[in-house]
């Protein structure tokens, strides 16, 4: 929606208006413009809620004519007296017809478009008060229900015109909502032909970590390295000093209960380290397999479960996430085809890689 200039007739609806109001021929009276003078008028003008409460009248007198089946209606409060009492006691708002019809209902909806829809915030929220305040404007109120559907709709339009001027909350600096980075790239970046195979996963995961784990110190291995032959319980591993915290396995493979053998070394590996937090991330897990590995107390994950929580990270949380792939494919992995794909990535998706 563009909130410099939307159209009163987009709002219908949300302000309890008829759905051909703005079809009508728009009628610039005198009444309309001494109405609409007030706005501009000494105390009048100090009065922020005014603009909503005129418009509000617009709203209500209009429900009000349907009710009665007439454009108009002369003395109003004549033909339907306001109540002076509520169930809760003295009436402080203003209620009349059969059925009876709320000004406050009809405020509230108003004070919706501008502050909610139209995101002009800086317009007062003070329905009660404003509501309270109909008494002072009841000639203005008999007047704009004395007046023709033409007549309405084009104090209508101009009321509209002055609240579209309230300024609207926008980013400060102009900016735009950037990509997050490190959610786009978990969705887009995919594996590719002549690059290590599990690389791509390897790395995310390694970045995913990084960003979500500062109280680690980790000993990250390029694909291929072999746990065992490294000292390795996983193929990323999270220390804090001489202890494993967190140990990662990626396999870039669905898991099924047919190569749950894959993880005999890395559950061999963590039985050393009791409380280590052990995790296998994997393309896909059958439930067997992954009760399996719960059972073992290791917890799975997917890029789709990676995606999911990454949504929720702010922007520097993932900028770092990025730097981090960044530094795993060209500095642990090292693979120069791996690592000219993923700036070419980055640069045609607007990624920056800079601190």
């Amino acid at each position: 929606m563009n909130l410099n200039d939307p159209e009163l007739k987009d709002f219908l609806h949300q302000l309890l208006l008829p759905s051909t109001f703005c079809e009508r021929i728009a009628d610039k009276s005198e009444s309309v413009k001494t109405i609409y003078s007030l706005l501009d008028d000494g105390s009048h003008k100090k009065r922020k809620f005014l603009l909503g409460l005129l418009f509000s009248f617009i709203t209500l007198a209009e429900e009000l004519t349907q009710q009665a089946k007439s454009e108009t209606i002369i003395h109003v409060f004549k033909k339907y007296p306001p109540l002076t009492e509520t169930s809760k006691g003295k009436a402080n708002s203003l209620s009349l017809g059969s059925p009876v019809l709320s000004l406050r209902n009809h405020y509230n909806e108003v004070e919706k478009v501008i502050r909610h829809y139209l995101q002009r915030v800086s317009y007062p929220n003070c329905a009660p008060h404003a509501t309270q305040a109909w008494e002072q404007y009841k000639q203005q109120f008999e007047e704009i229900c004395s007046m023709s559907g033409g007549e309405r709709l084009a104090l209508g339009q101009i009321l509209w015109d002055r609240i579209l001027k309230i300024p609207y909350l926008k980013a400060e600096d102009g900016s735009k909502r950037e990509v997050r980075p490190f959610e786009f790239a978990i969705q887009n970046f995919q594996n590719s032909r002549n690059e290590p195979p599990g690389a791509v996963l390897q790395g995310f995961v390694y970045a995913y970590y990084r960003a979500d784990s500062p109280s680690v110190t980790f000993r990250p291995y390029k694909v291929g390295a072999g746990s065992s032959r490294v000292g390795a319980a996983g193929d990323i591993d999270g220390w804090v000093g001489t202890i494993l915290a967190l140990s990662v396995e990626v396999k870039d493979l669905p898991i099924t209960e047919e190569n749950l053998n894959e993880f005999d070394q890395f559950q061999l590996q963590l039985s050393r380290w009791p409380n280590c937090t052990a995790i296998v991330v994997a393309q896909s897990f059958t439930e067997q397999a992954e009760k399996y590995l719960n059972d073992h107390q290791i917890l799975c994950m997917t890029r789709t479960t990676m995606v999911k929580n990454v949504s929720y990270w702010d922007v520097p949380k993932q900028k770092l996430a990025i730097r981090e792939l960044n530094y795993y494919f060209g500095v642990i992995q090292g693979h120069p085809k791996l690592i000219d794909r993923f700036k070419r990535f980055c640069e045609d998706n607007g990624i920056s890689l800079k601190v």
